[in-house]
């Protein structure tokens, strides 16, 4: 299966490359020193790591409730317990 990208609006850093790694699973490329992703379900949302700085992970999770309103976001699943991933959670 292919991987699809797709240039989407990221408010305050531009435009960046989010890729659909499998349907309903997707990946961002474009900020520094993570690459956070979300999954869709049937559930809600399930977000992977977040940016690390507050303005980028304010506009990560403004994109996804934009693409998608209405869904709950249920999780936050961190991949390292370093700064780099996880100091977004809380924006």
């Amino acid at each position: 299966m292919a991987r699809r990208r797709s240039a989407v609006r990221i408010g305050v850093t531009g435009l960046g490359l989010r890729e659909e790694l499998a349907p309903g699973v997707f990946i961002n490329t474009h900020y520094r020193g993570c690459t956070p992703g979300f999954v869709h379900t049937e559930e809600g949302i399930v977000m992977v790591d977040a940016p690390l700085i507050p303005k980028q992970a304010i506009d990560w999770r403004e994109q996804i409730e934009d693409e998608y309103p209405g869904e709950q976001l249920l999780f936050m699943i961190n991949t390292d317990h370093h700064r780099g991933h996880a100091l977004g959670n809380q924006y």
